[in-house]
């Protein structure tokens, strides 16, 4: 038999309640004045981890949200009082937006693309006297880039002259010096790097997509979801990472093209079939106003609801308590990142968006929507990473039109995510990688449609990746003994044998295509430390790397830390 509480053991459970509830204010009011403070000393970012929303009796995956945590919270015992008072918000400083494109196939990056040299100096231009040395890259002995000529500067890293690539790169910045009315020329706030790399030939082993190996420095990932991607898979892309860094919590949300609005928009719901169909559908009619006028409910239950489903007045108050500060949380939640705000389309961010994407009549195509929306998720912080996959890279076809094209592709992506950031005035970071490479016909056939030498064949051994970064407001000045205060030395890590492909020993990451992801990371690190000096920069990063990879990191390849 039940024995009944006295009037004295009543009061001293609501002494004791009192008591707990001051202590979980308290962590509020500090934890609120601490956010206030960091806001005033520099920009930050309230990071929403996956944590944080189970906390708020929200679990996010696959891109919805669903209220699982509240049945969970309903039925706990005292031992969920503790657990309850713990805050897993962190307040950090925001990420660099990062873009991966992923070219599936086996692309030319190297040498028809960016220039790449034939000597252990790392010099982009030591590019041998050997006129036919380049035709295998795609470039004819005409073209050949010992000629100055035949070469671009103007984004730091140098390009040839006839790469699809580097027009791409101008097509999207858009730029035009005889018209103000053109966009910003960003060309200047560019710089980059390449790395001479072996990597499996039209292959999804690779394990060069850095996706995972960025969340996990990225302490303060997407303020909703740690990647996007226009693949639905676990990488978002063709290629793979390393499987040790995979986390199912970190899966990329998918992008898709031609439907791509309403996935973005996607990122906020609490599922299309809780109670009636589309009650609690945030892409429905009126979506976001029914979102939070049941987070309001639920913040409302009453006394004798809770009774039916938690016994004794002490955890009762507690529970109902927290109940109604998480369903305000949530409802702030999805005040600020309701579904119109996430799209591309989004009032805030329209204006640049169709200056940006669009073809001048106020039209977007299906796949320029689904960069559109990728980049805005990322720029804004909504996610980590992003990668695109452009396909089509496998173009030794007999042309050289065919791979023109599609290089020029991936340029415009680029340069449209750069003045996204622009836009946004953040900075960024874009990381180009294929699986494989192509071969240009020995003999030195040209195409008639373009005067370059056409591919006729696979050659893993011919591959690499491109870094480039924008600075954002701080222009490029090149250093004569190499780089420029954008990149710290020289821009080339390793390098190709003539008439060969990549020099293997020429760097740690020529034949180990999972140290690439290292790679990026490392110099992703680097690039958003704010420090002056470049040698400390490279040492914080290194060592973050050794914490964070183990052996996959060495001290002694610091040095290939450029971006900083």
């Amino acid at each position: 038999m039940t024995t009944k509480k006295t009037d004295r053991e009543i009061d001293l459970e609501l002494k004791r309640e009192k008591e707990v509830q001051k202590k979980i204010n308290e962590r509020h009011e500090r934890d609120r004045v601490a956010e206030k403070v960091a806001r005033e000393r520099k920009p930050i970012h309230h990071c929403l981890t996956r944590r944080d929303f189970l906390s708020q009796g929200l679990i996010m995956g696959g891109g919805a949200f669903f209220t699982t945590g509240l049945s969970s919270l309903l039925t706990s015992n005292t031992a969920n009082a503790s657990l309850l008072q713990t805050h897993l918000g962190e307040l950090v400083t925001a990420n660099n937006p990062i873009l991966s494109i992923d070219l599936a196939g086996g692309a030319n990056l190297l040498g028809g693309g960016a220039v790449v040299g034939f000597a252990d100096t790392e010099n982009q231009l030591d590019v041998g006297t050997n006129s036919g040395s380049y035709i295998q890259l795609g470039i004819p002995s005409n073209l050949h880039p010992k000629n100055d000529a035949n070469v671009d500067s103007q984004f730091g890293l140098k390009f040839h002259r006839s790469s699809g690539f580097r027009q791409g790169l101008i097509d999207g910045i858009g730029h035009d010096p005889n018209d103000p009315a053109s966009p910003p020329d960003l060309a200047e706030y560019i710089d980059g790097v390449i790395a001479c790399a072996v990597t499996a030939d039209d292959s999804a082993a690779n394990a060069i997509n850095p996706l995972y190996a960025i969340n996990h420095v990225a302490n303060n990932r997407g303020k909703l979801v740690a990647a996007v991607g226009t693949q639905p898979n676990a990488y978002g892309g063709k290629s793979v990472g390393p499987a040790q860094d995979m986390k199912a919590a970190w899966r990329p949300s998918n992008i898709s093209v031609g439907n791509a609005e309403a996935d973005a928009a996607g990122l906020v719901s609490v599922g299309r079939n809780i109670m009636e169909p589309g009650i609690l559908d945030a892409l429905g009619p009126k979506g976001q106003f029914r979102l939070e006028k049941f987070m309001e409910i639920v913040g409302n239950i009453t006394k004798k609801d809770m009774d039916r489903v938690v016994g004794g007045r002490h955890q009762n108050t507690l529970v109902a308590n927290k109940i109604r500060s998480l369903a305000n949380d949530s409802s702030k939640l999805f005040d600020t990142y309701g579904p119109e705000k996430l799209k591309p389309t989004d009032s805030e961010v329209v204006a640049h968006v169709q200056a940006i994407f669009g073809d001048g009549n106020g039209n977007i195509s299906n796949n320029n929507m689904q960069h559109a929306a990728i980049m805005n998720l990322i720029v804004k912080g909504i996610a980590t990473t992003g990668t695109i996959q452009i396909g089509g890279a496998d173009y030794h076809n007999g042309t050289n039109m065919t791979g023109y094209n599609v290089d020029r592709n991936a340029g415009l992506a680029v340069a449209r995510f750069f003045r996204m950031c622009h836009a946004e005035e953040r900075n960024g970071v874009a990381y180009i990688c294929t699986d494989g490479g192509v071969r240009g016909n020995t003999a030195g056939q040209l195409d008639p449609d373009n005067g370059n030498v056409v591919w006729q064949g696979d050659s893993g051994a011919r591959s690499g990746i491109i870094i480039l970064r924008y600075v954002h407001g701080v222009k490029r000045i090149d250093n004569p003994n190499g780089g420029s205060n954008l990149i710290y030395g020289k821009r080339q890590i390793g390098w190709y044998a003539e008439n060969g492909g990549a020099q293997l020993g020429s760097s740690p990451f020529i034949n180990s295509p999972h140290l690439l992801t290292r790679l990026i990371t490392a110099n992703y690190i680097a690039s958003m430390l704010d420090t002056t000096d470049r040698d400390e920069a490279r040492t914080i990063a290194g060592d973050i790397m050794i914490q964070k990879f183990g052996g996959d990191w060495k001290p002694s390849w610091n040095k290939y830390i450029r971006c900083c």
